[in-house]
């Protein structure tokens, strides 16, 4: 006789939700570069700076030094290769970041700065598992998942374990997951989640075991790391925000800067800010020039008309005390003086008006050369340095 059957009974809890897997699926990409080169990688998104960072992780021997020098492009395919955008490789453009080498171990990671204009839906994005930043050793005999491109094909899934830390430092380890050439920059989650917790880097036959990076180590060189040299940012309908010099992830330095209804400041940045010397273009006019503080412009035409002003005003109580004495002692002529003072009176204001224009075209046409040089001087530096 059969038995009843009322429950599920469970010998080991292996059940795993699917939603979890898919939504690390989506986050995987397939990296196709030239020479039918293919490796894998992923979406990521951490805070940075106190502020959400968007980037593409990978192996920095699937994307090469090379390769950036040579402004190579790669196409990126996401969404199980239903959707792909094409990334120029230009450290200009781009945080691409490549960790530093030591003596006693390789952090074989590279990453590469989603911009705005790259308008990729932010659902793809994976988030690092941090969990186990400073006690690595935990993760021992943990069960893993990597989701990756082997050999190029499909996107495909591989189960392991974590066997062992490596002894030369805590942030690389070993483990058992099936793999091939094609899965490189692949992203390690841990069993039924979706949370990136290492990047897989590649094998050792003679050992038979597979090597990762902990994605902890990686996200702690990220933070502290700050943009320098020429840069270029970027609005979200993809125009450029600014190009010009970064320090300390700040415009610092010659550079231009794109307001958003058309008008260019070109001159020098500090801290973020306008601060120096700046000519402003709107279309192909000159509609400004002169010196900034702190984002704010310093019109030296303003103070100019201000002493105008208190001198006219100081001419006109003379003029008025004049007046009055000459109406006293000339009461007989009184229409006759009266008449040759507005004479007088309108040649002086005509006079006074005149040289005003001409201290404000000889201001100009000096401050244009003098703007017009620089500007020559700063567009030069960037597209020379653009070209390199």
């Amino acid at each position: 006789m059969e038995p009843e059957i009322n429950n599920e009974v469970l010998i080991k809890n292996n059940i795993m939700s699917m939603k979890n897997v898919y939504e690390a699926c989506k986050g995987t990409i397939k990296i196709e570069m030239e020479n039918n080169r293919i490796g894998s990688g992923c979406f990521l998104k951490f805070e940075r700076n106190g502020k959400d960072f968007y980037c593409i992780i990978t192996n920095q021997h699937v994307i090469k030094p090379c390769m950036v020098s040579n402004k190579e492009e790669i196409i990126i395919k996401y969404d199980n290769e239903s959707k792909d955008f094409i990334i120029k490789l230009d450290k200009k453009e781009r945080i691409i970041e490549y960790f530093k080498d030591n003596e006693a171990f390789k952090i074989d990671a590279i990453i590469i700065e989603i911009l705005e204009k790259d308008d990729i839906n932010d659902s793809f994005f994976l988030i690092p598992n941090l969990d186990y930043i400073d006690q690595n050793d935990l993760l021992i005999n943990k069960e893993i998942q990597i989701l990756q491109f082997p050999g190029g094909e499909d996107l495909s899934l591989s189960m392991g374990k974590i066997l062992r830390i490596s002894t030369k430092n805590d942030f690389t380890f070993y483990h058992n997951a099936d793999t091939k050439p094609g899965s490189s920059g692949s992203p390690i989650v841990l069993e039924g989640e979706k949370t990136v917790i290492a990047i897989h880097v590649g094998g050792r036959v003679d050992k038979k075991e597979n090597v990762g990076i902990f994605i902890g180590i990686i996200v702690e060189e990220m933070n502290e790391y700050k943009k320098i040299g020429e840069r270029v940012e970027y609005y979200k309908n993809g125009k450029i925000k600014y190009e010009g010099n970064f320090s300390d992830d700040e415009y610092n330095g010659d550079g231009k800067f794109y307001d958003e209804n058309g008008i260019i400041y070109i001159g020098q940045f500090k801290n973020g800010k306008k601060n120096g010397n700046f000519v402003v273009i709107k279309g192909d006019k000159i509609i400004k020039e002169g010196e900034f503080q702190n984002d704010e412009f310093i019109n030296k035409e303003d103070s100019d008309d201000e002493d105008n002003k208190e001198d006219n005003n100081s001419k006109k109580s003379e003029d008025e005390k004049n007046e009055d004495d000459s109406h006293k002692s000339h009461e007989n002529s009184e229409h006759s003086d009266e008449n040759h003072k507005e004479d007088i009176d309108k040649d002086n204001i005509q006079e006074n008006k005149q040289d005003k224009k001409n201290e404000i075209i000889n201001y100009n046409i000096n401050n244009y050369y003098y703007y017009n040089d620089n500007t020559n001087n700063i567009n030069n530096n960037i597209n020379n340095n653009n070209t390199k």
